[in-house]
């Protein structure tokens, strides 16, 4: 089943008027969303411990804060996993078969995205 549609003004209205129903909705949404995507446990694992922190900060400030800091974590962790990879790969890959180091390319890329991420974060956090 497709993830019911997002109308930021109605859901907000919603949220407004009837904070229950909204919470009900935000519920389906978020979980329509995972169960059509890869990696359902692990992101299931992540809401979990988004809503966890939402439950104990106070202000909407201080929780965008702390996301943007578990945002950063998991980015830092994705970080050093992938230069793991791509050191392995590049002992591990004959340097003479440039077929061969297509893995250590893509490596590379996702490394890249990675780093324009955080730095997008970063500066987004700054304003």
């Amino acid at each position: 089943m497709p993830p019911p549609t997002f109308a930021f003004d109605v859901t907000a209205d919603v949220a407004r008027n009837n904070p229950q129903a909204y919470y009900a909705y935000r519920s389906d949404l978020i979980s329509s969303t995972i169960e059509n995507s890869i990696g359902k446990a692990g992101l299931y694992q992540l809401q979990d411990q988004i809503d966890a922190q939402r439950a104990v900060v106070v202000s909407p400030m201080h929780n965008l804060a702390a996301l943007m800091g578990m945002l950063e974590g998991k980015l830092s962790s994705l970080t050093e996993v992938l230069a793991h990879w791509q050191t392995l790969l590049d002992i591990e890959l004959p340097q003479e078969n440039p077929d061969a180091r297509l893995p250590l390319a893509r490596i590379d890329a996702m490394l890249a995205s990675v780093a324009d991420l955080r730095e997008r974060l970063g500066d987004t956090a700054l304003r």
